[in-house]
C-alpha cells in the first residue's frame, strides 16, 4: 500500500480588505482610535500585516490602510475620521456703542479668539446688518445712505465703518457683525 500526502502550501495569497470605514473624532481630540476587522485571507499568505494597525490613532481626514502578506498578496482600504466638534469662537467689537447719533461714520474693529481641536480653524465675517433701514422714510435719520461700509463678507475682515445714527422715533439702531 502506497500513501501519498499532499500539502497545500503553494497556493497564491489573496487578501480581501474590509470596506472603507468612517468614525467621529474623539471628544477634545483631532482624531480617534479606530479598530477594524482583519483582512480576509485565502491561500498561503504567511503573516499578514496592516498599517496603520487596528486600534491606532487616526487623524481627522482620510488615511489609507495597507495590508500585505509576507508571502505576497496585498489590499487597501480607507479610514475617514470626521471632525464633529465645532470650534469655539468669541468676538468683541469696539466701540460697542456708537454715540452720539450724529450721522458720522465710525470705524469699528472686531477682535476674536478661536480654539479648535484641529489646527487651521479660520474666522471670517459672515455679514453686517442693521436693525434699521439704511435711509428710513422721512427725515428723522438724517437722509443718509451707505450706513455700512468697508465690510468684506467671506474674509477675515475685522474692520468696518458704521454710521452713528438712529431713526428719530426708534428705540435705537443696532448693528450686528456675524462671524464664523
Amino acid at each position: 500500500v502506497l500513501l501519498t500526502l499532499t500539502r497545500c502550501c503553494n497556493q497564491p495569497c489573496h487578501l480581501a480588505c474590509p470596506d472603507d470605514t468612517s468614525a467621529a473624532s474623539a471628544p477634545g481630540l483631532c482624531g480617534s482610535e479606530v479598530s477594524y476587522p482583519a483582512p480576509g485571507v485565502s491561500g498561503s499568505c504567511g503573516v499578514v500585516d496592516s498599517s496603520p494597525s487596528p486600534g491606532s490613532f487616526f487623524p481627522v481626514g482620510v488615511t489609507l490602510v495597507s495590508a500585505s502578506g509576507d508571502s505576497g498578496g496585498a489590499c487597501s482600504f480607507q479610514v475617514e475620521v470626521r471632525d464633529v466638534e465645532a470650534p469655539v469662537l468669541t468676538v468683541d467689537a469696539l466701540p460697542s456703542i456708537l454715540w452720539p447719533p450724529n450721522h458720522r461714520m465710525i470705524d469699528a474693529h472686531a477682535s476674536w479668539f478661536s480654539s479648535d481641536n484641529c489646527p487651521g480653524a479660520q474666522v471670517h465675517l459672515d455679514s453686517v446688518t442693521s436693525s434699521e433701514p439704511d435711509d428710513a422714510p422721512g427725515s428723522g435719520d438724517g437722509n443718509t445712505s451707505g450706513d455700512i461700509q468697508g465690510a468684506s463678507p467671506g474674509l477675515a475682515d475685522a474692520d468696518v465703518s458704521l454710521r452713528a445714527e438712529r431713526e428719530a422715533e426708534g428705540a435705537g439702531r443696532t448693528y450686528r457683525l456675524a462671524y464664523s
